[in-house]
């Protein structure tokens, strides 16, 4: 099923004609990607009940100026009978605009805070009931136009998360493909 949805994705992408973004000073792109999962734990051979999460991760983005955008984004998971995890980041962004392409690459950075640090790249825990978890974003992707309004977005992220309490720090590095759409406004 996963080969034939991005099968689909890949003929529409490159099935279209030469489409534009709208990625001038003024204009917003919404931006969304999710997950939805389960898991397990099996201690000495006895299999673990499943547990069910969802990830959202929503990003509204503002163009300053011709290709700059402003883009805070809020990534929250929630998992079956625990307490939600938030990250939350202030990213900037600049999306290039590629001359009688549809394609347009662009490079991104920001800084957060938040209140897990991901294990197997899922936020399945809280590691704290306070915002305390610093979260630094760098990364790039391209963005493929289907409409003028509307892209599929293909990203690489580096993550480190890091929280220092009481002399112990932790620090996780990330190295993530983000896949998801943007709506531009």
């Amino acid at each position: 099923m996963k080969n034939v949805v991005f099968m689909l994705a890949l003929a529409t992408v490159f099935g279209s004609s030469i489409l534009y973004g709208q990625i001038e000073k003024g204009s917003w792109e919404m931006s969304v990607a999710g997950t939805f999962g389960s898991y397990s734990l099996s201690t000495n051979g006895n299999d673990g009940e499943s547990t069910s999460l969802v990830s959202i991760a929503a990003r509204p983005g503002y163009y300053v100026i011709d290709g700059l955008s402003i883009e805070p984004e809020l990534y929250w998971t929630a998992i079956e009978d625990e307490l939600p995890i938030f990250n939350i980041a202030a990213n900037v962004s600049y999306t290039f605009r590629v001359a009688e392409s549809g394609v347009s690459p662009f490079l991104l950075a920001g800084y957060g805070v938040g209140n897990g640090i991901p294990i197997f790249q899922r936020l399945i825990f809280r590691s704290s009931d306070e915002m305390d978890v610093s979260v630094l974003n760098v990364g790039g992707g391209v963005k493929f136009f289907v409409t003028t309004s509307v892209a599929l977005r293909a990203e690489y992220r580096f993550q480190q998360f890091n929280q220092d309490e009481d002399s112990f720090e932790t620090t996780a590095n990330w190295h993530t493909i983000l896949l998801g759409f943007s709506v531009f406004l």
